[in-house]
């Protein structure tokens, strides 16, 4: 065969070649598109309810701008309803928007699902537990064997006749209310649901499948599939023969089958362990997948000679120039809180590496340039933080492309290379964990108190909300948690909580007060008895209103009491003052000892208890030297008795100080105290009105102000 032939034989077997590629890109992306539910259902966020069918509680959250990370607990994921558990053992409530009383209810769990709480809520606001199910079978409350299944995973709950009926077995008398269900621990995931009223009639019937993506969603991944595809072609007509092309393809792919074949629930363990508050599940694992497609992208580049140089003898210093400006940008960057003094001259080398190549190589200038720009731009964009992690993870890159090159004639160049990136890769990692919130969640001396909280409790202690109206205002002291003050239910309008109220009441009868609310988000007596020493010293008060209990008696988000870990912590502080290192003060060293620590799981105990409780307030008592009101924190009446000796210790301290006073606000607001609640304890803004409406004439008493005058009769 002539030369000829062979190149017109060639360029057929290149040009086939390319179609092949179309074709293969065109097929995956019609995959992508048929698949996209069954993708979307592992890949995508939490699908919320129908809103006009389900009602989902989310215990703690703001009613108008609920956290992201934290709120994303109830949903279809994975084809089918999921409800959690989430990591400070609060639960969310999901219950029919339609208010009939239930009559029965069919419910068939998910083979991985964990145990579903079934419960009535009465009219007062009480829920009552009546079963609980679980893959194995179902149980009573308080009892440890579960029942097996006699369909599987299904469970029937008959409230129709004058005995509760689990399976065709009585279990007591059927009560009357409406139907609420939780997760009792981990995640239950629902695949059916179906509710019927007293009278028999269906009102609620579900199966929980794959949702529908959407035609932008559908679209989005065909495009993924396409560029997958595309990115496997190059891959493979790149590599140096067809079993190596197969091997490397085979090994990029595994990592997104890994994230992909993750469950949901995985995700969410995972952003628990690590503290990830503020990161859904979703979000976590849609991260997680991008950076598995990296690979493969990274081999594609490779394959695809875009890393390529041309050998010419151009040069010039335009990589030095903008390394050094994208310096001097980074160096405007706090993310490693003044540490970056010690990375400048690192920082330079690392920045310079490509005019060291162009240099010594003799490569082209200008396109060693315009190949680093990735890099550069990052850093002089993002500083010392994310951008050098992204700087390092190019330039190594661009030095697996050179490989050949620096084998075959500066090896020693390209370790030089190599060990200075491979050094700065830490740095990037640790500044840009800085720059986020996790420098909170991951400072080791946060961390030494085993608390899953990392924002409630201040070291600072600073005031939720202040005001003062009047001259020579007597000053009135507001102490609790976020019932009374914080980011939960009126996160941007700190004048919806109470003490507000009761101020601009006070304010309105012609009473000079200064009103310095120190309630706030996960604040217990422990926090204001800690406190009270350097606030009273700084401002003395005329009466304090104490609004405390449920963060008391009712959290429970560690082994240790909140004490104990005030204890530890102090310790914690007087060793890190000895040994004061570098490797105490890194966040990515916080946050790997998190996900290698054992999983060992320990009871968490009560964060205050009664006997700590007693301490803390006698003290606050004490230092105050003013009249206290203690006040019961409203909650719903089947919480209520968990409260009760926190109310008794109340009542009787109030009894030992002169001047001071129990109000019970469960009492006093009537029975149903539900209708003033968000959830199980926090105010609504109505009820934020009635507190402050009750609490304004003790108050008054309490500074000492004149009564108000008598009203006039109303005339006939």
């Amino acid at each position: 065969m002539s030369r000829r032939a062979t190149g017109r034989s060639k360029r057929r077997g290149e040009g086939a070649g390319r179609w092949t590629d179309l074709m293969a890109v065109a097929a995956a992306a019609a995959l992508g598109a048929a698949l996209a539910p069954v993708v979307w259902a592992h890949l995508g966020p939490p699908v919320p309810l129908d809103p006009a069918t389900w009602a989902v509680v989310c215990f703690g959250m703001d009613e108008q701008d609920p956290n992201k990370g934290l709120a994303a607990g109830t949903g279809l994921v994975d084809g089918a309803l999921m409800l959690s558990m989430r990591g400070l053992g609060v639960a969310d409530t999901l219950s029919p928007v339609d208010q009939r009383a239930l009559g029965s209810l069919e419910l068939t769990l998910a083979r991985d699902s964990d145990v579903v709480g079934v419960g009535i809520r009465d009219g007062d606001g009480a829920v009552s537990e009546r079963l609980q199910a679980s893959p194995e079978g179902w149980s009573l409350p308080g009892t440890a064997a579960f029942t097996p299944w006699r369909t599987p995973r299904t469970v029937h709950l008959d409230l129709t006749g004058p005995k509760a009926l689990v399976n065709g077995v009585a279990t007591g008398p059927s009560p009357v209310g409406m139907l609420e269900l939780h997760a009792q621990a981990g995640t239950a995931r629902l695949e059916s649901i179906r509710v019927t009223d007293a009278a028999g009639a269906v009102f609620i019937e579900q199966s929980f499948g794959a949702p529908d993506p959407g035609v932008r969603v559908r679209a989005g991944i065909a495009l993924l599939f396409a560029n997958v595809a595309g990115a496997l072609a190059l891959v493979l007509r790149g590599a140096p023969s067809r079993v190596a092309g197969l091997v490397g393809a085979f090994a990029a792919l595994v990592l997104p089958a890994v994230v992909l074949s993750t469950p949901f629930t995985s995700w969410r363990g995972l952003a628990e362990r690590l503290y990830l508050v503020h990161t859904s599940a979703s979000d976590l694992r849609i991260m997680a997948f991008a950076l598995a497609l990296a690979p493969l992208a990274a081999s594609a580049l490779l394959t695809s000679g875009a890393l390529a140089l041309r050998e010419d003898r151009r040069r010039a210093p335009a990589p030095l120039v903008a390394g050094l400006l994208a310096l001097v940008a980074a160096l405007g960057s706090r993310d490693l809180h003044g540490l970056w003094l010690l990375l400048a001259v690192p920082g330079v080398l690392f920045l310079a590496l490509p005019w060291r190549g162009v240099v010594q190589l003799g490569l082209p200038g200008g396109r060693v340039l315009l190949r680093d720009v990735p890099a550069l731009a990052a850093i002089g964009a993002l500083g010392w933080g994310p951008g050098l992690l992204i700087a390092v993870a190019w330039r190594l890159l661009v030095l697996w492309a050179d490989v050949p090159m620096h084998l075959s004639r500066s090896p020693r160049l390209g370790t030089d290379t190599l060990l200075l990136t491979l050094a700065a890769l830490p740095v990037g990692v640790e500044g840009a964990v800085r720059s986020t919130y996790l420098d909170v969640a991951w400072d080791p001396v946060t961390l030494a108190g085993n608390s899953n909280d990392t924002a409630g409790h201040s070291v600072e202690f600073k005031p939720f909300w202040q005001g003062s109206c009047g001259a020579a205002p007597k000053v009135l002291y507001t102490f609790g948690g976020s019932s009374a003050g914080g980011a939960y239910q009126f996160k941007d309008d700190p004048t919806a909580f109470f003490p507000s109220k009761v101020h601009a009441r006070l304010c309105e009868a012609g009473i000079a007060v200064r009103t310095i609310n120190h309630a706030n988000s996960g604040r217990d007596s422990f926090d204001a008895a800690s406190a009270v020493d350097r606030l009273f010293a700084e401002q003395p008060p005329d009466a304090v209103v104490l609004y405390l209990g449920v963060n008391d008696l009712l959290t429970a988000d560690s082994a240790l009491t909140r004490k104990e870990r005030a204890a530890k912590l102090a310790a914690h502080r007087s060793m890190a003052a000895g040994l004061d290192t570098l490797s105490s003060k890194l966040r990515t060293l916080s946050g790997l000892s998190l996900l290698l620590s054992p999983a060992v799981v320990r009871k968490p105990v009560v964060a205050v208890p009664l006997a700590d409780a007693e301490e803390n307030l006698r003290h606050i008592a004490t230092a105050a030297k003013a009249p206290i009101l203690f006040v019961t924190e409203l909650t719903q009446s089947s919480v209520a008795p968990q409260l009760a000796q926190y109310d008794a210790l109340e009542q009787r301290l109030a009894g030992e100080f002169a001047g001071s006073a129990f109000i019970n606000l469960r009492v006093d607001l009537g029975p149903d105290g539900s209708k003033w609640l968000l959830d199980r304890n926090h105010l609504t803004r109505e009820g934020s009105e009635a507190v402050g409406d009750l609490l304004a004439p003790h108050v008054r008493r309490a500074l000492g102000a004149p009564a108000a005058p008598p009203q006039p009769a109303a005339p006939p």
